[in-house]
């Protein structure tokens, strides 16, 4: 399965997942730094691959973090369409639709807590 992921200068960087179907993906974990997506992918068999946008970044600049979980929202996160203009990011658009709200936020916290623990020890 292929998504893409974008960098600050919204240039496409296509990913080839372990996975062949949406449902098989258990998590998403976005980080944006300097307007590069780093994602995190956690997979239900247990395994995970994280990416990095960007190959040579000269400033890091922490511009947020957001989960996606559960097929369908996972689903509109890989077919996210980008409706800015030239002057627009991506990874900025795509953050803003995709951010929780602070009740969503305040139930998945502990979801996004193991999610870190498992991108610190794979």
């Amino acid at each position: 399965m292929k998504v893409s992921i974008y960098d600050y200068a919204n240039r496409e960087i296509e990913v080839n997942l372990p996975v062949d179907k949406i449902e098989d993906i258990a998590s998403i974990y976005v980080t944006i730094i300097s307007g590069d997506e780093i994602v995190a992918f956690s997979f239900k068999n247990g395994k995970g691959l994280t990416v990095d946008s960007s190959d040579c970044r000269c400033m890091d600049f922490y511009d947020g973090s957001y989960v996606v979980i559960g097929s369908d929202k996972i689903k509109k996160w890989i077919e996210f369409e980008f409706k800015g203009t030239n002057e627009d990011t991506v990874s900025y658009a795509r953050q803003e639709a995709f951010y929780l709200d602070e009740d969503e936020e305040e139930e998945e916290e502990d979801f996004a807590d193991s999610i870190n623990m498992f991108l610190q020890n794979p």
